[in-house]
């Protein structure tokens, strides 16, 4: 995953954490979106950013589609591309063709 960006929903938390933290070992930067568990994603952090990589949290709901588009929106932005998806949320549907 070297070079590639994740992104992880739920990233703050439980299983979204740990696949966070594994890609970002293997290389990744990542994006963690979580929907407003600010103290969880701060110990998101550490492990992403303590092997050099970079992480963008982003908080919202991800059962709304305007939101959706606005994580890879912004992801685009600070990244210039997205690589795997990492999805741990039931209900995030990409609108975007």
């Amino acid at each position: 995953m070297l070079h590639q960006v994740a992104l992880s929903t739920e990233g703050d938390r439980g299983l979204g954490r740990a696949r966070a933290s594994a890609c970002a070992k293997e290389g990744a930067d990542v994006v963690t979106v979580y929907l407003d568990q600010y103290q969880d994603t701060a110990e998101t952090r550490w492990p992403v950013e303590e092997g050099g990589r970079k992480r963008l949290p982003l908080a919202g709901d991800v059962g709304r589609e305007e939101f959706q588009r606005d994580v890879i929106l912004r992801t685009l932005v600070e990244f210039r591309w997205l690589d795997p998806r990492v999805n741990n949320a039931a209900d995030f549907r990409l609108g975007i063709r």
